[in-house]
Order: C-alpha cells, then sequence, then structure tokens
C-alpha cells in the first residue's frame, strides 16, 4: 500500500454542499471542519478527536459543534480528555456560536480550549515530528477563512552530497557528525482546502492527498468568487504535483452520472494519470468514490 492509499484508508467523513462538511483523520486525532452528522458517524470514536479544525464559520461546517460537545460530555467514553478547537481569529459567526454554547454547556467535564489563529501559524499534534501548517483561502467576503495542512519534519541527505559512495558517506560522518550530512524539510501530507477558490499549487506541493473543494461543475454556474470547480482542482493537484485528489463539496445540483462525467472528462482532458476520488453529495456519510 501507498503511502497516499495509507492516509485514504485513515481519512472518512462526508460533504453535502450547503448542508455539511467534515473529515476525520483518526492518526492525527484531528477533525477538519464540524459539519452536522460527526458524532452519529463516529459515535464513541468521537473520544479520538482532540483537535477541530475549522476552516470558516458557515453553518454547514460548524452546525455539528454544539451536539458534538454535547455528546462527548455525556457518552461511554473519556469525558475528561481536553479537546482544543482552531477557528480563523475574528469570524464573527464563530464568535456567537461560543457565547451559545457557553450558555448550554457552561461547565463541560473535559477542558475545552477555542483557539483563534490565523495564516502562518502552527499547531503542534501529539504525533512526533508532525504538525499543522495554516494557510489564507479565498472564500468570505467578509473575514478570514483557512486551510489546514498536515505536515511531517523530515531529514534527507544534502544535495551536495548525493554523489558520494556509502564508504565516503561513512567517513564524513564519522568526522563531522550525521547533522552536517543531511538537511530537515517539511513533507506536505494531507491538505484541506475548506471552501476556497483554487489554491495556489505551492501551498499543497507534492501532497500525499490533497482535499480540494470542487463545488461546480460549470464555472459559468458560479455567482460569486468564492468556490472551485472540477477543473480547478484538478489543475491545482497537477501543478502541485500531489499524490492524489480528493474532490469534495459538489453541489447538490448535479446527479451522480453527471459528477462522475465531468470529472472523466477533466481526467482525460488534463491527460494526468493522477488517482482521483469524489465525495458524492448523496452518498453515505465516510464513502470516496474513486474516478481513476
Amino acid at each position: 500500500m501507498s503511502l497516499f492509499e495509507n492516509l485514504l484508508a485513515n481519512l472518512e467523513g462526508f460533504s453535502l454542499a450547503k448542508y455539511s462538511t467534515w473529515f476525520f483523520y483518526g492518526p492525527d486525532h484531528v477533525l477538519l471542519d464540524c459539519g452536522e452528522g460527526v458524532s452519529t458517524t463516529l459515535t464513541n470514536r468521537i473520544y479520538a478527536i482532540e483537535r477541530i479544525l475549522l476552516s470558516h464559520g458557515h453553518g454547514d461546517h460548524v452546525a455539528g459543534i454544539p451536539g458534538f460537545l454535547y455528546s462527548r460530555a455525556s457518552s461511554m467514553g473519556d469525558t475528561a480528555k481536553p479537546l482544543a478547537i482552531y477557528y480563523p481569529r475574528g469570524d464573527s459567526n464563530i464568535d456567537r456560536l461560543r457565547k451559545y454554547i457557553a450558555q448550554i454547556l457552561p461547565n463541560p467535564p473535559y477542558p475545552l480550549s477555542w483557539i483563534g489563529t490565523g495564516p502562518g501559524e502552527r499547531i503542534e499534534l501529539p504525533v512526533p515530528n508532525r504538525h499543522v501548517r495554516t494557510f489564507p483561502t479565498v472564500h468570505l467576503q467578509r473575514g478570514a477563512s483557512l486551510g489546514y495542512a498536515v505536515v511531517e519534519s523530515r531529514s534527507r541527505l544534502k544535495k551536495e552530497f548525493a554523489a558520494l559512495s556509502q564508504k565516503e558517506i561513512v567517513a564524513v560522518v564519522r568526522e563531522k557528525g550525521r547533522d552536517y550530512l543531511t538537511e530537515t524539510y517539511e513533507k506536505n501530507l494531507l491538505v484541506y482546502s475548506g471552501d476556497s477558490m483554487p489554491l495556489p499549487p505551492a501551498l499543497a506541493e507534492e501532497a500525499e492527498v490533497l482535499l480540494h473543494e470542487a463545488t461546480f461543475l460549470d464555472p459559468g454556474e458560479r455567482d460569486l468568487e468564492i468556490h472551485s470547480t472540477v477543473v480547478e482542482a484538478l489543475r491545482v493537484a497537477i501543478e502541485a504535483r500531489v499524490s492524489s485528489l480528493v474532490l469534495f463539496h459538489l453541489s447538490t445540483r448535479y446527479g451522480k452520472k453527471d459528477v462522475k462525467d465531468a470529472i472523466q472528462s477533466a481526467v482525460a482532458a488534463a491527460g494526468t494519470k493522477l488517482p482521483v476520488y469524489y465525495t458524492f453529495p448523496r452518498g453515505l456519510p465516510t464513502s470516496f468514490q474513486r474516478v481513476q
């Protein structure tokens, strides 16, 4: 199993434009957005979630939070386990949601932290050498929206030493130490666009999995510059040289055949062999459909 296939095997979620969007990545205990249906779908696995990363405060991305917090306070699990919710700093919808939750759940049995964040910030993860990087997206006409990248810090041989033989490398290590030969770099594992116009490809460079919204099949149906099309998302993935693409947030105006045909047509026109998946709006939660 390739790395991107392993990541996808541990990723589940649901996305129905205007209704609900959320994705759970188990190994890093992260929930990306929290639309309706999270608690119903995950049941006791909600206790595995340690961080919720909100892209913006629209209802289809945050409406599941009250039920999630209630379930986590009263279901069969570790009701004392801390939970942190990260959100775009200054989002007025989320600020109002926080006030509402403070009234209906004033004393949760677990430590609950609301942490405002902005582009270019770092969120630590419990897994060694991994963190989340935040980046700006283009979605809200007023206020900020964010995307999130799960990043792994790795080390590799510096380019200037690439031609050395194994014997020569061993000699350098003995003389100057391993750190002299290596450099650290950040590897994008999972990049999540949230709702957005097409991401700059550099934000998703060589990601194993790019989760990119693709609300529209036809750009002519887009009234405002706040959502992406299938073709645009595919172009981002190709230019970023990602290992796989998952399209989500497809509009309910389209039937399954229309969606699949449009994706297949875009893939054929691009002449790419990139593995492409999508979440069909009327599919069951956690289902990903592969096009190629």
